[in-house]
């Protein structure tokens, strides 16, 4: 065989070899961009978070063409994956929350984010020069971001297309894996055993997946309390606050005493610390508080005249006949998720927000028809001295005591308070007697034998709230005076920075409304010791300055929401941290362009000089043209010796001299400081033959592939 036929052999089994590779790698990318367009559409579908998942699939489709237009760059640096970490931990850190964490471990805001951050990684490996061909480990990092999305619970409606995205998922998983190592030549059978071993595992471990994810639903409490158990720590149970259809002797002081520093609600507008009601009961049996009826739905009714809701889109709820205007207008903005309770004043007139529906009982509290809706609501305020009028019935009700009660029960109380004619009297002696006589702590120990309430009103034992609330409510009915029994939050942490209050887990409370027969008013009688009563505390610092940015990071995205971008704007502008954010950006933005005027050239000099240097994005196109016709130049490899390599090879081809050409005036400019304002126009006269030669190899190799000889 002569020379010329051995080159031309070479050359033509180079360029077959070129092709399948540029094949293999077109249908690793591909699959890769598939996986990462699926779990941007499962993360879409299980989180609502339609945003960021279209921007994700975006950025995907323009990554796969990403080598062939020579848009890649040195994404994944460590400082790249160091800035994109410290981002979503500010997010985490400041943003709202898009979900509930109370959790300890399962569906939680810190998966939501780790899950976006493995997206980000990928989309980042799509334009890594470094990563012509993805590296094994972008599997792990799909697994890994479909695991965390998956932290979340499915409805039933949901299932069936959650399940279809993890199959298209494993499909192109497998798809990404059979072009990790391509099969030696005429090795078919060790390819096709390869290929179905993979199949199998990967539907294997989507199976299995698939059964764990559906053991964590059923089972997510009863793991989160193992968990929590194993590692020594404390659950909050938030099934035991006593805003429930119950209201036993212990709920509250156990949410107390189990996560103290969790914030629920942050007040605004408030004069002072706020009792912020959840449930009020009237039937106490067995030791246990229930309420006697069921609410009923109102409808929405117009604002009163001259009088504007602090939300455009709200709606507005009269909850009892009261003054045509409110004295005051509280904003009250949850932060976990409390079952459908909206907690309020006694006070309130009318309730404000964006819930569908709200449910009114015969105590004048508020539910919302959403469950666990962290919607923001205002609450209307009447005047300290309105009146209401208590119906017969009513009266009834809230006078009823059991039958078996103590006998030493109803002797304390007309001992107590049988003397006074007046139901003020009745209520200030009854306070008086247990702020004087007794002491409060968590936790009270009553034997087995005994009665706990009257256990702890003989035996002056130490209690929690719940005993001093309930104990004050049944000497008050006996005595006359209507009461019920009240659990809430007491808003008593007033943040400095953003000038709220803030009702804390550890603020969670119960006390006693009783009726001022004289003045016709609702009072609150408060029999707990001081020690056990919420104080007034203010809060600066550091914690104060985070939980105050993140509350108004909050309600600029809702004001954005619904009153729009520009005027949600200048609403921020007029708060206090509002101001301080554009000024950090004014002094961050002054520091950029001081830094960039620092040097010895002036700002216009250093930009035509950018513009004079060549750009990397040339050099990569050219050598990814380069590379599906088999020449592929190291990282270590200088480019003058690289090219001297490929005339070896290809000197006789059309297409060599313009590239040699181009080769040798970037080298100039970029090594030699050599200008030359006709560099970017040879790269385009040294393109065009060359995308002739690839269509040419690319046809053949697609043609009439050719088998290597032994």
């Amino acid at each position: 065989m002569s020379a010329d036929q051995t080159s031309s052999l070479t050359a033509t089994r180079r360029a077959g070899s070129a092709g399948t590779a540029k094949g293999t790698a077109d249908l690793s990318r591909f699959a890769a961009v598939a996986g990462i367009c699926i779990q941007a559409c499962l993360l879409a579908w299980l989180s609502s978070a339609w945003v960021f998942a279209g921007v994700i699939i975006v950025i995907a489709l323009v990554g796969h063409g990403a080598p062939r237009r020579g848009w890649q760059f040195h994404a994944l640096t460590i400082n790249m994956v160091a800035l994109l970490a410290i981002g979503f931990l500010l997010k985490l850190l400041l943003a709202p929350h898009e979900f509930a964490s109370s959790q300890l471990f399962i569906r939680t805001q810190l998966a939501h984010e780790i899950a976006r951050f493995c997206l980000c990684l990928q989309c980042l490996l799509l334009f890594d020069i470094g990563s012509r061909r993805l590296p094994p480990w972008f599997v792990g990092l799909g697994w890994t971001s479909v695991i965390f999305v998956s932290d979340l619970r499915v409805a039933s409606d949901r299932m069936p297309f959650t399940i279809l995205l993890y199959v298209l998922f494993g499909m192109a998983t497998v798809a990404f894996c059979m072009t990790l190592r391509r099969a030696p030549r005429g090795s078919s059978r060790g390819r096709s055993w390869r290929t179905a071993f993979l199949t199998i595992a990967v539907f294997f471990a989507s199976g299995s997946g698939l059964a764990v994810a559906y053991g964590l639903h059923r089972y997510e409490r009863q793991l989160e309390a193992a968990l929590a158990e194993f590692l020594g720590l404390k659950m909050a149970n938030r099934s035991s606050v006593g805003f429930s259809g119950r209201g036993g002797l212990n709920d509250v002081s156990y949410s107390k005493h189990h996560s103290s520093d969790e914030v629920i609600l942050r007040v605004h507008n408030a004069d002072g610390p706020a009792y912020l009601r959840g449930k009020a009961f009237d039937l106490f049996a067995s030791n246990v508080w229930r309420g006697s009826r069921v609410a009923h739905q109102i409808g929405p009714s117009p604002p009163p005249p001259d009088v504007t809701l602090l939300r455009p889109g709200d709606r507005l709820y009269r909850l009892r006949v009261g003054n045509a205007r409110p004295e005051n207008v509280i904003d009250v903005w949850p932060t976990t998720p409390h079952e459908e309770y909206l907690f309020a004043p006694m006070q309130t007139d009318y309730i404000a927000g964006a819930m569908q529906g709200v449910y009114l009982d015969q105590d004048g509290v508020p539910t919302s028809s959403e469950s666990g809706s962290l919607l923001p609501y205002s609450c209307w305020l009447r005047g300290a001295n309105a009146r209401t009028v208590l119906s017969e019935e009513d009266r009834a009700r809230l006078l009823q005591v059991p039958d078996n009660l103590d006998l030493r029960v109803r002797s304390l109380a007309r001992r107590l308070a049988g003397q006074y004619s007046s139901s003020r009297r009745r209520m200030d002696a009854i306070e008086q007697y247990f702020h004087e006589n007794f002491v409060y702590t968590f936790g009270i120990r009553v034997p087995s034998y005994e009665d706990p309430l009257s256990h702890f009103l003989f035996e002056r034992q130490a209690a929690h709230c719940e005993y001093f609330a309930t104990a004050a409510c049944i000497l008050l009915r006996l005595n006359g005076v209507p009461a019920r029994y009240v659990t809430g939050y007491v808003a008593s942490g007033f943040n400095s920075v953003g000038q709220y209050w803030q009702a804390r887990r550890k603020d969670a409370h119960a006390w006693v409304e009783a009726y001022d027969e004289e003045n016709q008013q609702w009072v609150i009688v408060e029999a707990t010791p001081s020690e056990g009563v919420p104080r007034p505390e203010t809060e600066s610092g550091r914690p104060a300055t985070i939980d105050a940015v993140r509350e108004f990071l909050r309600r600029l995205s809702t004001n954005i929401q619904q009153r729009g971008l520009f005027a949600s704007l200048g609403a921020a502008l007029r708060h206090p941290l509002g101001r301080l954010l554009l000024g950090i950006v004014l002094v961050v933005v002054a520091c950029v362009i001081l830094w960039r005027w620092r040097g010895r050239r002036s700002l216009p000099f250093a930009i035509a000089a950018r513009k004079k240097r060549p750009r990397h994005a040339e050099l990569s196109r050219l050598e990814a043209l380069l590379a599906e016709l088999g020449f592929v130049r190291p990282p270590t490899e200088p480019l003058t010796q690289f090219i001297r390599r490929v005339g070896a090879t290809a000197g006789g081809e059309p297409w060599f001299r313009p590239v040699a050409d181009w080769y040798g005036l970037y080298v100039a400019s970029r090594y030699q400081g050599r200008e030359d304002e006709s560099l970017e126009a040879r790269l385009e006269t040294a393109v065009q033959p060359l995308m002739t030669a690839v269509k040419d190899s690319r046809r053949r190799s697609s043609s009439s592939p050719i088998q290597e000889q032994p």
